[in-house]
């Protein structure tokens, strides 16, 4: 369940951002440009987050060097909405939330592995996606209806923020609920035992 929330969340914040950042280009009068060049700000981000999440994810503990990086990235989320009529600002926050947030997200994929035994492995891999696709879903409808609500800029970031601080959380409690998993050998393994 805890896996399943991360995912739901992190795709949530990931489709909400990249249907919605546009928005605050328009609103605060940077322009179509100045959009585009966030969201590709926000994907490049990403790509590199990745690498170097997934990089410290295999040195330390995965699930807290990614729920740190959703933490961290919550605030990121939160400065988008607050980058007024500089494009600047909109560039550095919108890269800084890619690298964090959604670079997260990308190696939050990988812990499917972690979590699921061998022969449960695809099942697992498969519920997990499609539970985060629902919240790939939810993610621009919530921001439109937000919007729709009259809620502000700054509000609608710092409630995306939310959503990437929540799948923080839920990484953080993988950590505590799977201190000493220990897993059952697969059948490879046991191929390759020596015999008694």
């Amino acid at each position: 369940m805890l896996l399943w929330l991360t995912l739901f969340m992190s795709l949530l914040l990931t489709y909400l951002l990249i249907n919605w950042i546009p928005l605050v280009a328009r609103d605060t009068g940077i322009g179509s440009s100045g959009a585009v060049l966030a969201v590709a700000a926000l994907n490049l981000g990403s790509i590199a987050g990745q690498l170097v999440i997934g990089r410290l994810a295999d040195r330390r503990s995965p699930t807290r060097v990614t729920g740190t990086a959703f933490v961290l990235g919550a605030v990121a989320i939160a400065a988008i909405g607050l980058a007024g009529q500089s494009s600047a600002a909109l560039l550095v926050t919108a890269l800084v939330a890619g690298f964090l947030s959604i670079g997260a997200q990308m190696c939050t994929v990988a812990l499917c592995s972690i979590f699921y035994e061998t022969s449960l492995r695809a099942t697992g891999v498969g519920w997990a996606m499609g539970i985060g696709r629902i919240g790939g879903i939810v993610g621009p409808v919530l921001g439109g209806a937000a919007i729709a609500a009259g809620m502000s800029v700054p509000a609608l970031f710092l409630l995306t923020g939310g959503a990437s601080l929540c799948a923080g959380a839920a990484a953080f409690a993988m950590t505590r609920a799977t201190p000493g998993r220990k897993r059952t050998p697969s059948a490879r393994t046991l191929e390759l035992s020596p015999a008694e």
